[in-house]
């Protein structure tokens, strides 16, 4: 509701500053207003914590704690081979600790083709040019449309190669290196034009290695088919089957003829490449090991975040609160210089976290997390302890150091199962999730967190704002407009009444006035 302002005289009848008495008259009326912004600086700066802390909970949660608690992130491995010229091994995520026993019986080739004879009838061919204009210089015969036409033009030719989508050929239009682009963008094999001692010559290999060739991608040999002509016969000069592509075969710790299409293939984890020159008969040994400088370096990583996060909480929650600072009014601001109200401010806005349930709650289930023992299926490592990991004073609250490299050393590499199912085991579904990983019970505990924050305050990314927080500060948005009409309302009254005043003196002066005159000259 608005209210509109009323006409304002300043004092000129009485000589009294109307303006400043008004101000000292509403200074009083203002003073629950001025309380009210005060509360609602409160609860916005409050908010802004909130939301501060859901950012950083959230970013540590789903991005170093989730990667972390990754199985194949924590659990690294690496593959080693004796003989590097053989086969070279890498270790994923899913490496067993082992070894591997191969013999190559042949490597995976890629099938060839190319022209039986030269496909220039002379030296001047042009492969740049259309091959309508070098019909005279190509060994074979373009097909002319008929009736003849002078100059001659010729029929467009359909092929199909590896049982590709159909290739159209323009001989008016297309180049043969235009004809052989299009060859190598729209099938699976590469081709290519030189002239060689045998002469001009169209080469073909597949992309892949392998039996992947044919229409139905299980032919060893390149197929060619003419769909409209025979241009792959007449000018391409292709007639045989060319050379047949190979799989790869190998024998894997007495398993034999293991095929693969290609010489890079995964076998038990193990990412496994063979030399393409590698001769048929060739041994060599693949050893998987635990990468335990790895390991250590990442639960480091683990204990540092960890770390990090729980200061980070745990300074909220025990940071000061000045009770006698409230924040400042526009009026007070401007009696102050700009360094007493930053540190004014700072201090107001201090400790607005100070033993909030929902970090407290964070904190107490983290450290029952990392102090709980773990069924890791081991009885030796079952707690952080047992793997060189303690957690300091009790006035630090849970901060994790890594007292013994050595002990951490030892368990990775006598049972690194079970240091990983130390943190990342998902557990069976028992109720007690005794066989869940601290890295997992941290993670559930988090979630917890942050859905409490978000309904406490929204996310700094909320469209609307629907938390407690965002409802009270509407709440209170709607209360202050109500002031601010009602002391528009007893500001325009007081104006009306010393207006009515000073229209009473004005009049009386200009009575006295009148009589003064009237009665003076008599």
């Amino acid at each position: 509701m608005m209210v509109t302002p009323i006409n304002r005289f300043s004092g000129l009848a009485s000589g009294m500053d109307i303006d400043s008495i008004v101000k000292g008259l509403m200074m009083a009326h203002r003073k629950p207003l001025d309380v009210l912004k005060q509360k609602k600086q409160l609860i916005e700066w409050q908010r802004e914590d909130y939301r501060d802390m859901n950012t950083k909970l959230w970013d540590y949660r789903n991005n170093k704690l989730f990667n972390f608690k990754l199985e194949g992130n924590l659990s690294s491995r690496t593959a080693t081979s004796a003989n590097a010229d053989i086969i070279t091994a890498r270790a994923t995520g899913d490496a067993q600790v082992g070894q591997l026993n191969i013999k190559v019986n042949n490597v995976a080739t890629a099938a060839t083709n190319r022209s039986a004879s030269d496909i220039r009838a002379n030296s001047s061919f042009d492969p740049t040019k259309t091959l309508a204009s070098q019909a005279a210089n190509l060994a074979g015969t373009l097909t002319q449309v008929t009736p003849a036409t002078n100059p001659p033009t010729y029929e467009t030719y359909e092929i199909k190669i590896n049982g590709s989508n159909v290739i159209t050929i323009d001989p008016n239009v297309d180049s043969l290196n235009d004809v052989i682009a299009r060859i190598n963008a729209n099938t699976n094999v590469t081709a290519f034009y030189e002239v060689g001692s045998t002469g001009g010559l169209v080469s073909f290999t597949s992309k892949q290695t392998g039996k992947v060739n044919g229409a139905n991608k299980d032919s060893a040999n390149i197929t060619f088919e003419n769909v409209k002509g025979n241009f792959t016969t007449d000018i391409l000069k292709i007639t045989g089957a060319g050379t047949a592509a190979t799989d790869a075969s190998v024998d894997i710790n007495g398993v034999t003829g293991i095929t693969k299409k290609s010489n890079t293939f995964t076998i038990n984890g193990v990412e496994l490449t063979l030399n393409p020159l590698t001769p048929a008969g060739s041994s060599t040994t693949v050893t998987v090991k635990t990468d335990t400088d790895k390991m250590v370096e990442s639960i480091k990583g683990f204990i540092n975040d960890y770390n990090e996060i729980l200061k980070t909480m745990q300074d909220k929650i025990n940071e000061s609160r000045f009770q006698g600072y409230l924040p400042l009014s526009d009026e007070q601001k401007k009696e102050m210089k700009d360094s007493d109200i930053e540190l004014w401010t700072k201090r107001a806005r201090s400790g607005l976290l100070r033993n909030d349930s929902y970090l407290s709650q964070a904190v107490s289930g983290m450290r029952m997390a990392i102090m709980a023992q773990v069924e890791t299926g081991s009885k030796d490592y079952k707690t952080l302890s047992s793997i060189g990991i303690e957690t300091g004073q009790y006035v630090e609250n849970g901060k994790l150091y890594l007292t013994d490299e050595k002990k951490l050393r030892k368990a990775i590499e006598e049972n690194p199962d079970a240091v990983i199912a130390m943190f990342t085991a998902n557990g069976n579904g028992d109720a007690d999730q005794s066989d869940v990983g601290i890295a997992e019970r941290i993670y559930d505990q988090l979630k917890i967190t942050l859905d409490g924050l978000t309904s406490r305050a929204g996310t700094a990314v909320s469209l609307s704002d629907n938390s407690v927080l965002g409802k009270r500060l509407y709440e209170m948005d709607k209360e202050i407009d109500k002031w601010n009409v009602r002391l528009n309302e007893i500001e325009n009254r007081y104006y009306r009444q010393f207006t009515a005043m000073e229209s009473a003196i004005s009049r009386y002066n200009s009575q006295s006035l009148y009589l003064a005159n009237a009665f003076g000259g008599a």
